[in-house]
């Protein structure tokens, strides 16, 4: 009997340096790989369009491995993300689902909109959750609904224990790829420069920069976090540690 994975990956997870370094090690063991950005995109499009397209007899003796942000987005409503895997769970015989969690997924959001242009503050972001349409609900129970649940943070101290715990359900040894050009780490003083730069960029706060560029001086911080002084300098810092009881 075939196998059909579907790996939900949440925003700020390492969900493009699995689907670029990870999965598609799968295919050595002919699996079919699919994502919408770097691995037969083709197929995922056509999933997009009709989540029926892997009962077809084309894929009939084929296992598939389906990772996206899209399955299930904290952007949108719970209870439309759990319509949605239950519907899938209904369309495929025995789907396997997949997730990565992470505790400072909120923090981590936040210092995505600072790298991408914005020079909201973290108190105000946090307010204007609501606005932004970030339901964090999913957060704490989308976990539930799938069959392995994997740890952000598992991945980057102990990379091999988190690949093993994924090979219990697709029997396959994954290496690791020590790889870190899909993201940019961003500390206190990088933060404080950018929410500065920012001003001067084009954002959601700036929509007419005087340079409508907001990545340019995402460089400098790529070249200066390649020196440990620098990244001694730029500690992190948890922006919400001082949140309400049971607050994300």
């Amino acid at each position: 009997m075939k196998s059909i994975v579907f790996h939900i990956g949440f925003p700020k997870t390492a969900t493009t340096y699995l689907q670029k370094y990870i999965f598609p090690q799968l295919e050595k063991k002919d699996w079919l790989v699919v994502d919408p950005f770097f691995n037969n995109t083709n197929h995922y499009n056509e999933f997009r369009k009709n989540p029926n397209y892997f009962n077809q007899k084309q894929f009939e003796n084929k296992n598939i491995f389906l990772s996206s942000e899209y399955l299930s987005d904290p952007f949108r409503d719970f209870n439309y993300n759990k319509a949605y895997l239950d519907m899938l769970d209904k369309i495929y015989e025995y789907p396997i689902f997949i997730i990565v969690t992470r505790e400072d997924i909120i923090n981590s959001l936040y210092l995505q909109t600072i790298k991408t242009g914005s020079s909201i503050s973290a108190s105000r972001f946090l307010e204007e959750r609501k606005i932004l349409n970030l339901d964090t609900t999913n957060f704490s129970e989308l976990p539930h609904l799938c069959d392995l649940v994997l740890d952000f943070e598992e991945l980057k101290s102990e990379p091999n224990t988190f690949l093993y715990r994924l090979k219990t359900f697709v029997d396959f040894d994954f290496q690791y790829v020590n790889k870190k050009d899909t993201n940019t780490s961003y500390g206190f003083i990088s933060v404080a420069i950018s929410k500065f730069l920012n001003l001067f960029f084009r954002s959601m706060n700036n929509p007419h920069g005087l340079i409508p560029l907001p990545y340019r001086h995402t460089h400098l911080f790529t070249f200066l976090r390649r020196y440990k002084w620098y990244r001694d300098l730029d500690k992190k810092k948890n922006y919400f540690k001082h949140k309400k009881e049971g607050e994300l």
